[in-house]
């Protein structure tokens, strides 16, 4: 074995300065192709570290924020998928789990008939980014069923109105 600093061994090869710049442009190369490769690896995890850190706390965020907001975070952060990435369909997938496990977690967020926006917003998001899954089917479902709830209420009111005032005359006349 040669005793020059620059002599390097890789994969049982022997390389000196005269063939290392060859070995540089192929290790380059190789890196180039892992990068996607890695990028995809790093999304992936990322999307699991997102859900580890986001579903424990759904029990107490709403003392800094309230479930429109909340939702407002995570769409802006991931309104830029691309159609056909695979990275991009593990964050949909993570988000998509997120957003199910907090409706099932938390329905008091967003199975209030007096304030729907937050379901709207839901329902609007889905729409657009993750149109073919069973969490839109759901979120449709709640809303019309609120929304059906909401007409009830407002006709119910309506009709208390209406027999207090049939009352306020009956005692003035």
């Amino acid at each position: 074995m040669p005793s020059t600093p620059l002599a390097i061994f890789q994969k049982g090869k022997k390389l000196n300065k005269a063939n290392q710049g060859h070995t540089d442009q192929h290790t380059s190369a190789q890196k180039d192709q892992m990068e996607p490769q890695r990028e995809s690896s790093i999304r992936a995890q990322s999307a699991v570290e997102h859900m580890n850190i986001l579903v424990p706390p759904l029990s107490a965020y709403r003392r800094i924020a309230t479930p429109l907001q909340i939702l407002d975070l995570l769409f802006v952060r991931d309104s830029y998928f691309s159609p056909y990435s695979k990275e991009d369909e593990q964050v949909k997938n993570t988000l998509w789990s997120f957003l199910e496990t907090w409706m099932d977690k938390n329905p008091e967020d967003f199975c209030d008939p007096s304030d729907m926006l937050p379901l709207q917003y839901l329902e609007a998001y889905l729409s657009v980014y993750i149109p073919n899954s069973d969490l839109i089917v759901w979120v449709k479902n709640l809303l019309t069923q609120l929304q059906e709830e909401h007409a009830k209420d407002l006709q119910a009111k309506d009709e208390e109105d209406s027999d207090l005032g049939r009352h306020i005359l009956r005692s003035t006349d």
